[in-house]
């Protein structure tokens, strides 16, 4: 029996269900590219904060998640390369390197593309003020898109490539950018539409690294030995 990493790259499945899968992958992603290019004309050289952004913010503030600190400290960028490496491990381990590099790959492009790309191409900027967080952190600097959020996006991405073979309960691992995002805004280093943007970037940038490997080289295939079927082929009595 071979399986595939997912119905998106199953050369073997149904030809309709692959069409109609992969039909639902190109809309998402056509959705999420508009989304973040709408977000990067709104704040397009802006300083401060967006009006619908605020109650988001206030709710942030309110109800600041656990121990964000250490959620903005886990994708600093030695944290961060440590848990990519940790996951194209694992695909290495399952006999996946095609996934392996391709997912390492992503990763980094996404979190270089967020810091030195996108940043101070859309330049916006968030303004000096007093913080209980950071009382003596003057803040003049470029938050779009959130860099920590794309890379924890990336990497859950990453990693929902890889556990998603063995459990559906892969898709929990989103639940990691999404605090990520919280603990930012609550620490007050980043508006809301810099945490969508990342989230976007950071997810799009590695399904288009594995996806795009997959398309030029062939995905990887793992055998597994296909169970029996409890009877007995030779039909003995």
């Amino acid at each position: 029996m071979i399986r595939s990493i997912d119905e998106i790259t199953d050369e073997t499945a149904d030809p309709e269900r692959r069409t109609y899968t992969s039909a639902l992958g190109w809309i998402a992603a056509a959705i999420g590219v508009t989304i973040y290019a709408v977000l990067c004309a709104i704040v397009w050289h802006r300083t401060g904060a967006e009006s619908w952004e605020w109650r988001i913010m206030s709710a942030a503030e309110r109800h600041p998640l656990w121990g964000a600190g250490k959620w903005q400290s886990l994708f600093d960028p030695t944290p961060f390369a440590l848990i990519a490496i940790t996951i194209a491990g694992v695909a290495l381990w399952d006999r996946r390197p095609r996934l392996a590099f391709s997912g390492i790959a992503g990763c980094v492009i996404a979190a270089v593309a967020a810091e030195h790309l996108f940043k101070p191409f859309v330049e916006r900027r968030q303004p000096y003020h007093w913080s209980p967080w950071f009382p003596d952190h003057h803040r003049g600097f470029v938050t779009f898109p959130s860099a920590h959020v794309t890379a924890a996006a990336a990497c859950a991405m990453f990693a929902w490539f890889v556990l998603s073979r063995y459990t559906r309960l892969a898709l929990f691992v989103f639940v990691v950018p999404a605090a990520v995002a919280w603990a930012m805004v609550a620490l007050e280093l980043h508006y809301p539409a810099d945490t969508v943007a990342g989230f976007i970037l950071g997810v799009l940038t590695v399904c288009a690294a594995v996806l795009g490997t997959y398309r030029v080289f062939g995905r990887d295939v793992v055998t597994t030995v296909e169970r029996p079927s409890g009877r007995d082929p030779l039909g003995s009595s």
